[in-house]
């Protein structure tokens, strides 16, 4: 599979946070598939926030990986503030 930079990585699209990557397989998946706002998810949403990155980039970056919703990662990022 292709990350959003466009390199090829094993085990899913990755996103960008403050410090690496992350695979959509280990963050923001129930053991069922479901997408589902973790803990993991928030702190990757407060690195993005600290690093300076604007919230409709992070949101969308963050939700692509995921499959979680922009609306459901919108209000996490405004808890966040």
């Amino acid at each position: 599979r292709r990350g959003l930079s466009g390199d090829s990585e094993p085990g899913g699209s990755p996103f960008h946070g403050a410090e690496g990557r992350i695979y959509a397989g280990h963050c923001g998946r129930t053991g069922e598939g479901k997408p589902e706002l973790t803990e993991e998810v928030e702190r990757q949403l407060q690195e993005r926030r600290q690093s300076g990155a604007a919230a409709k980039e992070a949101v969308t970056q963050i939700a692509k990986a995921t499959g979680l919703s922009k609306k459901e990662l919108y209000r996490a990022w405004i808890k966040g503030n």
